[in-house]
């Protein structure tokens, strides 16, 4: 008979495993559990790498408030920096 786990119960179970110092087939063995749930519900409580580049400017400097002066590196597309004119200039 199959039993039923939530997921506080599944965490629980994962975190046990980490501090039982065993590895996972051995543990999930000797505790009569599938290790197929074991990476499953693993998966799903892993965190999520986030999207959201933070941007550093490594260098300021306003010689005159007339001039501008962008630096981009030589792999730079030029669609790219159409659009980004684009933004700028809007």
């Amino acid at each position: 008979m199959k039993t039923f786990r939530d997921q506080l119960q599944w965490q629980e179970l994962i975190l046990a495993q980490q501090q039982s110092g065993l590895n996972i087939s051995t543990y999930w063995r000797k505790h009569k559990l599938s290790t197929s749930s074991f990476y499953a519900y693993k998966k799903r409580f892993a965190p999520t790498e986030s999207a959201f580049l933070c941007a550093n400017i490594s260098q300021r400097k306003v010689t005159d408030h007339k001039v501008t002066q962008l630096h981009l590196p030589h792999s730079t597309s030029p669609s790219f920096l159409a659009q980004l004119l684009r933004e700028l200039s809007s």
